[in-house]
């Protein structure tokens, strides 16, 4: 079990909490909501690791997180320089 730094970007505003490579997914995602201000059905929530230029990944179901934590953990392994963190953020945009 790996332990890793989640980044939430909220308007601009990065909050973060510690998750755990052993985490259920729906643990995750209650944890990424709460620091989120959009009601659960306006968010569709995106990642990236640290260091991973590109676009973000959507994370939606239970399959995603499992493929983005070994996607983590390989990156950690092949560093090691460096803790290897997740941003997360809500993929959708609204308009004013």
């Amino acid at each position: 079990m790996w332990e890793f730094c989640v980044e939430v970007v909220n308007n601009n505003i990065k909050q973060t909490f510690n998750a755990q490579t052993d985490m259920k997914w729906r643990d995750f995602l209650n944890e990424v909501h709460q620091h989120l201000n959009s009601p659960r059905s306006e968010v569709q929530v995106g990642f990236r690791i640290s260091g991973d230029g590109g676009p973000m990944l959507y994370l939606a179901t239970e399959h995603d997180w499992n493929l983005a934590i070994a996607w983590l953990v390989g990156k950690a392994q092949a560093v090691q320089t460096r803790p290897a963190s997740m941003e997360v953020k809500n993929m959708v945009r609204h308009s004013i």
